[in-house]
């Protein structure tokens, strides 16, 4: 039976990374002591990466999912230069814009405004938006802030509040400690 070819022609590139989760550090593992985590090659693949986004005529944006370095970099005191490693090889990309979104690894090593400097995790005031990242395309990208209402640090003293009491009447688990997957 013949089958049928299409031509498809896509609306646009983007590149997408989660968890990079950088520290310049030996392998170690998450705190369950299974998972492996290599540290320095998340770098490696992150330039692997950037490299296919810059071919041609590279992509429209690159959404970077959270958790840019580990937790490991705060406890070695690396937090500050540690990222900059990532946003070095970020910045190489071929890419009009990057979106970096808040991860709880981040959020282990920075406050929330450190991270809006650092990461420009704000657009108009909000750490969510939504934008046409082509602008003769239906594509509309949403990006949203899933520890807008967090424990860790919500994005106002008050989302942080609300956290820690819808949790305290629905979680028998200890929710003051936090900090090191």
């Amino acid at each position: 039976m013949p089958t049928a070819t299409a031509t498809v022609n896509p609306i646009g590139k983007f590149g997408l990374i989660a968890d990079i989760q950088y520290v310049d550090a030996e392998d170690g593992t998450d705190f369950t002591g299974v998972q492996v985590r290599r540290y320095r090659n998340s770098l490696e693949v992150l330039r692997r990466a950037v490299k296919v986004w810059s071919e041609g005529e590279g992509v429209e944006f690159i959404a970077q999912l959270g958790d840019i370095i580990d937790v490991k970099a705060r406890d070695n005191g690396t937090t500050a230069a540690d990222c900059e490693e990532v946003l070095k090889e970020l910045r190489k990309c071929k890419s009009k814009t990057l979106v970096n979104i808040i991860g709880n690894h981040d959020l282990y090593n920075f406050r929330r405004g450190q991270l809006d400097i650092l990461l420009n995790t704000k657009r108009n005031g909000d750490t969510w938006c939504s934008f046409k990242p082509l602008a003769d395309s239906p594509l509309r990208v949403a990006v949203l802030d899933s520890y807008d209402v967090s424990t860790i640090e919500g994005s106002t003293e008050d989302n942080t509040k609300a956290a820690f009491t819808f949790l305290s009447k629905h979680n028998p688990n200890d929710i003051t400690k936090f900090g090191g997957d």
